[in-house]
């Protein structure tokens, strides 16, 4: 199968790291990866080693990758001339799955990559033959204030920023604004919003840096999980091979009006459930109220500016103990697209769940059971 040349951003990310695997082993075009040279290392062997981190690379692609310099944080990408004449002569798709995701940041830390960036792709896909751009973002963006304990799904308009956290949440709604621009300019560009990702079907690895994931190794390290109601808080996961692969997908696809997709596991599964598989799997842990795990949590990072301590502090609740809920975000036409051509999100269940937590033992990310 043929679609011609890619460019993906974020190569070396969870997802982008995913959806590059997935384009080689399912098509038969070259792909174009944009890393950034980091900590004196070779872009190419960072992008080798992020895919074998996640159990994924194959010595017989690397005729068919082709690792650019680059970053989304330096004017036109910091591209050299010969590498933009290339990209703008060769790729026909853009997968843009680059950002910094840290949820702790404040928004001029993530300003440059995911806004300035976005726009950057935009301006590089525009030029020379139009190129197709599947743009990733997250559900985040409809947390309005607006919207807040409504439902909203792929029609629901995008309300104004306010009540969108600062940092990356901010930054994402201010790149889809730019891509909702360059929509109406008759660039083909589809956006992808996702929720929580899950780990890999086959090989079990997960984005251990995730909120979530982190949620999950701090309650086991301390033993101590928080009171969450079954029916406000849940855990849903969609593994990163099945977004991949539906991204990959559905940009392949005609377009549909409007080209925005939900891409978010609709099975909710409680956190006292994910708590009890988590007893299932031989973790004690004992139960607290909100605001003592809140404590125990962020004594033990040191730092709420972590990712976790983040995630921790922004647990609240009212007076009655129920939580304060952001937009409930509904995937139904995605969901609906995808299932014509016969793709449908693997549920998280108590065996998948166990599977990652297995990974996650092996790999010494999560601590053994006691």
């Amino acid at each position: 199968m043929t679609h011609g040349p890619a460019l993906v951003t974020g190569a070396t990310g969870f997802l982008g790291s995913a959806l590059t695997a997935h384009l080689l082993e399912t098509e038969e075009d070259d792909v174009f990866c944009l890393v950034r040279p980091k900590d004196g290392q070779p872009p190419v062997q960072r992008l080798v080693e992020s895919l074998t981190g996640y159990a994924l690379w194959q010595p017989e692609w690397a005729g068919r990758v082709h690792v650019i310099t680059g970053d989304l944080a330096e004017p036109a990408l910091g591209l050299s001339d010969s590498d933009r004449r290339r990209l703008v002569d060769e790729v026909a798709r853009v997968f843009h799955c680059g950002a910094v995701v840290n949820a702790g940041l404040p928004y001029a830390r993530t300003r440059g990559p995911n806004v300035s960036g976005t726009a950057e792709v935009l301006r590089l896909a525009s030029t020379g033959r139009p190129k197709q751009v599947a743009h990733v973002s997250t559900s985040s963006v409809l947390w309005s204030t607006a919207n807040a304990g409504q439902t909203v799904d792929e029609t629901t308009p995008m309300s104004g920023p306010d009540g969108i956290p600062a940092g990356y949440m901010r930054s994402k709604w201010d790149a889809e604004q730019l891509t909702a621009e360059a929509r109406g300019r008759g660039l083909d560009v589809r956006t992808f919003r996702l929720g929580p990702l899950g780990g890999h079907t086959r090989t079990g690895a997960s984005n251990t840096a995730g909120m979530r994931w982190l949620m999950l190794r701090v309650c086991a390290e301390l033993g101590l999980a928080p009171v969450l109601g079954a029916r406000d808080w849940w855990l849903s996961w969609a593994p990163v091979d099945f977004v991949s692969a539906a991204i990959v997908a559905l940009t392949a696809a005609p377009p549909a009006e409007p080209d925005i997709y939900h891409l978010v596991e609709r099975n909710e599964v409680p956190w006292p459930q994910v708590f009890s598989w988590m007893r299932r799997k031989g973790y004690k842990l004992a139960m607290a109220d909100v605001r003592r795990w809140q404590e125990r949590v962020l004594a033990a990072v040191g730092d709420s500016g972590t990712s976790i301590g983040f995630f921790a502090a922004s647990i609240d609740a009212d007076d009655h103990g129920r939580p304060v809920l952001p937009a409930k975000v509904l995937s139904t036409l995605t969901d609906d697209r995808l299932a014509e051509m016969g793709m449908r999100c693997p549920e998280l269940t108590a065996e998948l769940f166990g599977f990652y937590l297995d990974v996650g033992v092996r790999q010494g990310i999560l601590p053994p059971p006691s």
